[in-house]
């Protein structure tokens, strides 16, 4: 399995910064995370009895090669280990696909009803830390922080902001915050009497990157480097009227999630769509709330609607980032990430479109009602 291995480098690529979060590294065994399987709707072959056809064992092929690394899990098409095809020249227009099938995973971890903060045990692992400019650098632990979105995470999971709230709490601060309905999330009054706050952060292994995304959604992650700073007062006006357009555009669209223009520039074609209605498909129930959407679920939507076919790998680790613990897309219509290339994505406003391009896997990353979605391939 060769092809499959250089796919893991494809996906440093894909992730190149998507990816930064759990640190397990998987060597030659299935996980035992959340969803060890990849989604291809579609591809799923049953006898008239209903039962699963598995596909020839692929270690039988002369060209198994050695076993998978780099913390991807093996690689699944509906029920058997499958080869990824060396890249091909496909057509330029997308193959039609077959009527979705239903797929369904286990829950990355099994969370009860009404079940409460203090029953929770902790996902994470180590003591974080978080620097204020001006003020301090200060440690805390993750299982003292609970979620003031309780309508996003479940019970153990929370977001940066909430790390500010903890350090309030604790009397490290002083904050003054409020949360407004008109922007869907909380605004930073003052901290020690100072305004204009924002932030930047990365997963394990990433940089520093620039973002316009809502505090208060960003999920916590073990490994991460947390920096909160003074920004100009136009740039969070700006963030910020980003976030109203969005609240009016979901109550325009009667609640739901459509996404204006939906764009995928692939290795072999180009592809657009328009209006794009997203609904949930919770494959990160262990993370967030069920209803709870996501940028992955764009691709999972049009999957469902029969204008794609696309493929879903998880992984524990990639290269440099230790924690990594993600779903990633790796193949649309055919297109299969391989070596260096693979795919990348950006959403929000074009507006900010220099602050949308953050490496935040697709699968972590909650949307409300963004103007576009761009998956694109990439290779270095």
């Amino acid at each position: 399995m060769n092809k499959m291995a250089v796919i893991v480098t494809s996906l440093t690529i894909t992730i190149l910064g998507f990816a930064m979060v759990g640190s397990f590294f998987v060597q030659d065994k299935p996980l035992e995370g959340p969803g060890d399987t990849i989604f291809d709707p579609g591809s799923i072959d049953q006898d008239p009895e209903g039962d699963i056809i598995l596909p020839e064992d692929p270690a039988d092929d002369e060209d198994s090669g050695p076993p998978l690394q780099d913390g991807r899990d093996e690689v699944f098409d509906g029920g058997g280990v499958v080869d990824p095809p060396d890249p091909l020249d496909l057509p330029i227009d997308p193959p039609v696909p077959d009527p979705p099938i239903e797929n369904e995973t286990d829950p990355p971890i099994d969370i009860p009803e009404n079940v409460s903060e203090e029953e929770v045990i902790s996902p994470f692992l180590y003591t974080g830390t978080a620097v204020i400019d001006g003020i301090g650098t200060f440690e805390f632990e993750p299982a003292d922080i609970v979620s003031s979105r309780g309508d996003i995470f479940q019970p153990g999971f929370f977001s940066l902001f909430d790390i500010l709230v903890h350090l309030d709490d604790r009397g490290d601060i002083e904050m003054e915050y409020e949360f407004d309905k008109e922007y869907d999330t909380h605004q930073i009054k003052k901290i020690t009497d100072l305004e204009d706050w924002w932030y930047w952060s990365h997963y394990d292994g990433g940089w520093r990157e620039d973002n316009a995304w809502r505090m208060d959604m960003y999920p916590y992650k073990d490994n991460s480097t947390i920096h909160f700073h003074q920004e100009s007062s136009n740039v969070i006006e700006g963030i910020f009227d980003v976030f109203k357009d969005e609240v009016e555009q979901r109550k325009d669209d009667d609640g739901k999630v459509i996404v204006k223009k939906v764009m995928i520039r692939s290795n072999s074609f180009d592809v657009e769509f328009e209006d794009v209605e997203v609904t949930a498909h919770n494959l990160r129930n262990d993370t967030f709330k069920e209803g709870v959407i996501t940028a992955i679920d764009v691709i999972m939507s049009l999957g469902d609607q029969g204008k794609i076919t696309y493929d879903l790998s998880w992984y524990e680790t990639i290269g440099s980032a230790g924690i990594v613990k993600n779903y990633f897309v790796t193949m649309i219509n055919g297109d299969e990430a391989y070596g260096t290339c693979g795919y990348v994505y950006e959403t929000g406003y074009y507006r900010m479109n220099y602050r949308n391009h953050i490496h935040i896997p697709s699968d972590h990353r909650v949307i409300l009602s963004p103007e576009y979605e761009e998956f694109f391939w990439i290779c270095l």
